[in-house]
Parts: structure tokens; C-alpha cells; sequence
């Protein structure tokens, strides 16, 4: 299972949930650093792109995360112990994706897993123990992950056969990753058990961590030698400076929620500031302009409403897909959906509709064809 009991619904897996949508958050990007206030719970979220490592068919990408909606807040990688299966849960297997997003698989009577609402992913038993995860849309998409029947990752293979094997030390740390083309990345971790360095194929240092006294990351150094620095308020994460001196700032209210978010500018910071009241949260823009984003109880986006008064509102089908959008001029696009999630069919404004087929059985989730408002057809790749 993962090292640590962290567990946060607001993180996301790649792109999945669909509700994790780019009109739901608010993003002050640093150049190697992007901290997230997120609208609908109140959190603060930092990744940094450790390293890229081109592969036959599919790249190896190591990130990582802070997330103040987990436990511990805690600096969690992309690959490793942080990402698994706990097979001690109990109602089914709880998934820890990459980003700190976390998910129950409930189990049938028959032994089956049932695929949770919007991840679009089934996991199944295999015969020798093992479980497989197998991801039909988003950015795994055709993917099929592979864990132990104790929950550790231990593979991640392509449509094509591609596969990037991740091994363990004795004392279960992530000890090295082998990639598409059969080369290593290693990783070396300090006597804590804590992430120090991550060594690339050709022995280059692509990142290194120093810790606080509190165990959080207090600085990551790139390749080229580039600095990135965090400071923390107890466990909560308050700035981020790069290298070149810019600085981002948070903060909390009394409640523990994000207050605000400041990011430097030519004229000085730029702050947005953050409020709260019941599904509904209120966003200040440097300016002083003021949106106000409404959320239904499963945390999805229903509406925004901007500082000139205009409504953008959206419905949601029971698998958390996109049912409607209609704009603030009243003009509605409505989606339809087939039994496998699949979008099959659009109509906008006007009433002109575009149709998706999907005719190839062995690969239900993969579209054959593409009809357009004027009745043409087109194959899809």
C-alpha cells in the first residue's frame, strides 16, 4: 500500500476527475513551480516537474506535489510508494494516484470492482494476486497499471506494449525506475527515508531536496542549478521564491482556508483574494474585480458569475462529464453520452449536431467515426 495514509479529493490524476476543470481554479504559475488556490476546497496545491525523460511510446515524468488537503501536507512524487493501492480497505481498494488524489473501488458480491464516478479506469484481480488499473480516458488513457497484491505500482505499460518498471529497495523506497528503452533512473533517499536526489539515465543530478526541521521540502535544485525555495508556516506552505528572486505568497483565514494568493508582477504583487459562503465561493482579482463560482455537493462547478454580472453555468451527467454549458448569453451546447461514458453526439445554439461513432468492439472507448452538422461522415484514427 502507499507509505503514508494521505488522501485528498481534490487533487486530481492527470486530467481526471472531469471536474477538475481549468475554469475551477485559479493558477499563478512560477516558472518551475505553479501553486493552486483551489475555488470549491479551499487548499492550496504546488507541483514542480522534477524531469522528463523521452521514451519509446511513452516518457517517463516525475513531479511532485504539496497539497494542504492531505493530513499531513506532506511533499508526495509522481511514481513510488506515494502512488498504490491500499488492500486493506474497508469497503473495496482505495487508489492513491499521482497527484494525491484518491479514490474507493467498491467490491461486488462477485468479486468485482466497480469503476468510481469520473475516474473512467477499471481494476481488476488477476490470477497470480496482482491488480491491474486500466484507464480508458484522460491523459493515461490506454494505459494499464500494475500493482503487487500488497497494492505497491509496479509497471505502467501502453496501448503498444511500452513499459516503464518502477523497482524497490529493501526498506521500500523507490530505488530506481526503468523506462521504454530499458535505461535507469535512480533515486537516493537520506537516512529519514526522505527523497534527496533523482539521477537520470546519464548520471546527471536532475533534481535534489533539502528538508526543514519539520520534514517539509525546503528547497529543490534543477538540473542547470536552479533553486527553488519554500517557506512553510508550521506545515502550511506560505511562499515560493525561484531563482531569480520572484516570489509567490499564501496565505490562510481564521478557518484554515485560502485567503489569498499573491504573485509578483513588474508593478509589484499581485494579489486575488478568496472568500467562502456555503457551495459558493467569492474570488477577488488584483483589480478588485469580483467572480463568484457556485458547486454542486459532489464539488463540481455549476455556475460563475463575473464581476460585470454575466452567468456561465454548466450541468453534469451522473459519471461527472459535461451534460450543457450555456454562456452568458443564454445560448446552450448540450453533450450526450453513451453507456460507456463515450461521447456520442453534440448540439449547439442553433440546433446543428456533430455525432461520434463507435463501431470497433474491441476497443468500445475508441471513436471509428465523426458526422459533422452537414451530415459528412469521416473516419477517426
Amino acid at each position: 500500500m502507499p507509505s503514508v495514509s494521505w488522501c485528498s479529493q481534490n487533487a486530481s490524476v492527470g486530467e481526471m476527475p472531469p471536474a477538475a476543470l481549468p475554469n475551477s481554479t485559479l493558477a499563478a504559475p512560477a516558472r518551475d513551480s505553479e501553486p493552486i488556490a483551489s475555488l470549491r476546497i479551499p487548499t492550496i496545491r504546488s507541483s514542480t516537474r522534477d524531469l522528463t525523460v523521452r521514451g519509446t511510446g511513452l516518457d517517463l515524468s516525475l513531479n511532485s506535489f504539496y497539497d494542504s488537503n492531505t493530513w499531513d501536507r506532506e511533499w508526495l512524487l509522481s511514481h513510488g510508494r506515494d502512488v498504490g493501492l491500499e488492500v486493506d480497505h474497508s469497503d473495496g481498494l482505495l487508489f492513491h494516484g499521482p497527484s494525491g488524489y484518491c479514490v474507493n473501488f467498491d467490491e461486488n458480491d462477485d468479486g468485482e470492482f466497480e469503476s468510481p464516478t469520473g475516474l473512467n479506469a477499471d481494476l481488476v484481480e488477476n490470477e497470480n494476486g496482482t491488480y491491474s488499473l486500466t484507464f480508458e480516458r484522460g491523459e493515461y488513457a490506454d494505459q494499464i497499471w500494475t500493482f503487487t497484491a500488497d497494492g505497491w505500482w509496479i509497471s505502467q505499460t501502453d496501448r503498444n506494449g511500452n513499459v516503464n518498471r518502477l523497482r524497490y529497495n529493501s526498506d521500500d523506497k523507490l530505488a530506481s525506475i526503468v523506462d521504454s528503452q530499458d535505461r535507469a533512473t535512480r533515486s537516493t533517499h537520506d537516512d529519514q527515508g526522505r527523497l534527496t536526489k533523482i539521477t537520470d539515465p546519464v548520471g546527471a543530478t536532475a533534481a535534489a531536496y533539502t528538508y526543514t526541521d519539520d520534514g517539509q521540502v525546503a528547497t529543490l535544485t534543477d538540473r542547470a542549478g536552479q533553486v527553488l525555495k519554500f517557506g512553510y508556516d508550521g506545515s502550511n506552505l506560505t511562499s515560493i521564491t525561484d531563482a531569480t528572486g520572484n516570489e509567490w505568497t499564501l496565505s490562510d483565514n481564521d478557518a484554515g482556508k485560502v485567503a489569498s494568493l499573491s504573485e509578483p508582477t513588474e508593478d509589484g504583487p499581485a494579489t486575488t483574494e478568496y472568500s467562502y459562503d456555503g457551495d459558493q465561493t467569492t474570488v477577488t482579482d488584483p483589480n478588485g474585480g469580483e467572480s463568484t463560482f457556485t458547486f454542486d455537493n459532489q464539488g463540481r462547478q455549476t455556475s460563475v458569475e463575473d464581476q460585470l454580472g454575466h452567468t456561465r453555468s454548466q450541468e453534469w451527467t451522473a459519471n461527472s462529464d459535461v451534460a450543457a454549458t450555456t454562456d452568458a448569453l443564454n445560448a446552450s451546447v448540450t453533450y450526450d453520452y453513451d453507456e460507456f461514458n463515450n461521447l456520442i453526439g453534440t448540439e449547439l445554439p442553433t440546433g446543428a449536431t456533430t455525432s461520434v461513432g463507435y463501431a470497433d468492439s474491441a476497443n468500445p472507448n475508441k471513436p471509428t467515426s465523426i458526422t459533422d452538422p452537414q451530415g459528412d461522415e469521416t473516419g477517426a484514427a
